[in-house]
């Protein structure tokens, strides 16, 4: 391991072992403030490569209010690693570590926790024999917090997450080592799930193996129900750490969701049916207090209905990052956006939320109105629809944080949906809308209960997302319903494209070649009807005439034409909005069987 060689001896065990018996327990900060480190920041964050360099000193001048909002409260002796010796007791961040101890801080340094003559040997040593000594202290801490700029913190924090010790930076932004050594350190990813909902079991397993598969995210699931159930034992034996949470605003949101007859908002969202269903999604708003999540800066949530299709780390996303969180459009390219893949500044946000005071961390921002005040008393909440904004938690999220967000948008690539053009390079697909068996439904049957959706969906790319879906995730999984699900939407998948390959292209004249197939149509469309007048796209093929589409109706065999009768009509023409017109034809061509 790259760490080996900050590994203790047998020369500096001596020094580490009388320490440890002085403090067996202890947590341990990593305060960059010598000069030669300001010197070194103020150098690095002014080279001129394009690259973004903002986090060298952050935070240093006010450590004391960042250690509460990771949690890090008065108690254990509190360990500060520096090198003392370069450092100048004139500045600010001095000042600041000084007032921990005016707080409560039990503040220590080496010299606090050996005798006179030991810390005197071990000073008599290099700068990097007393930094072996720093690390072995560092990885046998409670709770590790450090500058993730400096090499001696990113290390540290890559090794105690491998060993599922808790580490956290103070400093803000990314991991620059990480760029160097990738997959080191993973980036956390939060979920919702519970045992109750498990007609969405077949997405979620898909969406955790295909993280697995990625292997550059660390999975952790918010869940409710028994943790014997089959599903949160899958969970765990996938890898993913379980999260038992009831926000203390429960009993506020079930007395608001009856009082505002939250199900006359629907047709918003099927979430509104039940309150277990709103206080599932409403969950998330409460993802920056939880206790599990303290030691991360940022983290990623998504709903349960994506899935991974690329390797992506933190700094994928682009530098700076978010100042609280970010989203990606949703269906128009506009605001409000999409809250299925947030990208959430944990610290930043913590400081926003109307946290347990009975649990001791209160913490309260520069606003008055904490999110969950907007969240439950907001004069725009008409039954958990938040007017302009959207309804559910996504409505609180756009409204709380609207400034935010539309200084810093999710590229579609962390947010592809299947209604809308395919995206290159995407690192996530989101089925917003149908999911795999909506599509398989529609194929199979032209049923859709999210309207014209699938039609929109089949008519971009949805089966690349499906099939793309069933290799990464699915077909790895010991679910029977997505194995069925997977099964089927491969067979009506390759029927659609080859259908579209075959049967729907232009037709210039009665001289195709065409064999006859009997009980079909061909289907007229009228450029001059249509909102593109000058042109049609449809998979990829453009006209500027018109064009001819032949339509099966009723083949024989058992292979699912059923609902292809419909996706002409909805997928292409409605959504395009073109006048139509079905005309009976004899010779159309024969769909080769699928096997």
């Amino acid at each position: 391991m790259v760490t080996d060689i900050l590994h203790v001896n047998v020369f500096s065990q001596e020094y580490v072992s009388k320490i440890q018996r002085k403090i067996p327990n202890y947590d341990v900060l990593h305060l960059r403030i010598e000069r030669d480190w300001i010197d070194h920041c103020a150098t690095w964050s002014a080279i001129q490569d394009g690259q973004i360099r903002d986090n060298c000193l952050n935070h240093s001048d006010v450590i004391y209010e960042v250690l509460p909002n990771f949690g890090i409260q008065p108690g254990l002796p509190l360990l500060v690693l520096t090198y003392w010796d370069d450092v100048d007791l004139l500045t600010v961040y001095y000042a600041a570590f000084e007032r921990l101890s005016t707080i409560g801080y039990n503040v220590m340094k080496l010299e606090d926790a050996m005798s006179p003559l030991d810390y005197a040997r071990l000073t008599a040593h290099k700068r990097e024999f007393q930094a072996a000594v720093s690390y072995a202290l560092g990885i046998d801490s409670q709770r590790f917090i450090g500058n993730s700029v400096s090499t001696f913190s990113a290390l540290m924090i890559m090794e105690r997450r491998m060993l599922d010790k808790w580490a956290a930076y103070y400093n803000g932004g990314n991991i620059p080592l990480t760029g160097f050594l990738q997959g080191m350190v993973k980036l956390p990813w939060v979920f919702t799930h519970n045992n109750q909902s498990w007609e969405y079991d077949y997405m979620v397993k898909a969406a955790v193996l295909s993280a697995n598969k990625i292997g550059t995210l660390q999975p952790h699931c918010i869940f409710k129900g028994s943790n014997e159930s089959d599903i949160a034992v899958w969970l765990v034996n996938n890898g993913v750490g379980l999260i038992d949470h009831t926000p203390y605003w429960t009993s506020k949101f079930q007395e608001k969701y009856r009082l505002s007859h939250a199900q006359k908002n629907l047709d918003a969202s099927h979430l509104f049916a039940d309150v277990s269903s709103m206080l599932g999604t409403f969950a998330r708003l409460d993802i920056p207090v939880i206790k599990e999540l303290y030691q991360y800066t940022y983290i990623l949530y998504t709903d349960t209905d994506v899935f991974f299709q690329l390797p992506f780390t933190l700094d994928t996303f682009g530098l700076p990052l978010p100042p609280s969180l970010a989203m990606a459009y949703e269906r128009p390219e506009a605001f409000p956006y999409n809250a299925g893949v947030l990208l959430m500044n944990l610290p930043v946000m913590r400081k926003d939320h109307q946290v347990d005071f009975d649990e001791g961390l209160a913490l309260r921002g520069p606003s008055m109105q904490d999110i969950i005040d907007t969240m439950l008393f907001s004069s725009q909440n008409n039954g958990f629809h938040y007017g302009r904004f959207g309804p559910g938690d996504q409505g609180v999220l756009n409204m709380f944080y609207e400034e935010d967000l539309k200084q810093h948008v999710l590229p579609e690539a962390f947010n592809a949906k299947i209604y809308k053009p395919l995206v290159k390079h995407v690192y996530i697909v989101h089925f917003q809308g149908p999911k795999p068996d909506d599509i398989l439904d529609y194929l199979e049957n032209g049923h859709c209960r999210f309207k014209d959706m699938c039609a929109e969906a089949v008519g971009y790319n949805a089966c690349d997302y499906v099939l793309s879906w069933a290799r990464l995730g699915v077909a790895a999984s010991d679910d029977d319903v997505g194995h069925q699900v997977s099964d089927r939407v491969r067979i009506a998948c390759a029927v659609w494209t080859r259908a579209t390959e075959q049967l729907y292209q232009p037709l210039v004249g009665s001289d195709s070649g065409l064999r006859t197939w009997s009980s079909a149509y061909n289907v007229r469309i009228s450029n001059g009807a249509c909102r593109a007048p000058k042109e049609i796209h449809l998979m990829g093929k453009v006209s500027t005439s018109f064009i001819l589409f032949s339509l099966p109706t009723n083949p024989s065999g058992s292979l699912p034409y059923k609902g292809l009768s419909l996706i002409i009509r909805t997928a292409v023409l409605s959504t395009l909005g073109c006048r139509t017109s079905l005309v009976p034809v004899d010779t159309l061509p024969t769909l080769p069987r699928v096997h």
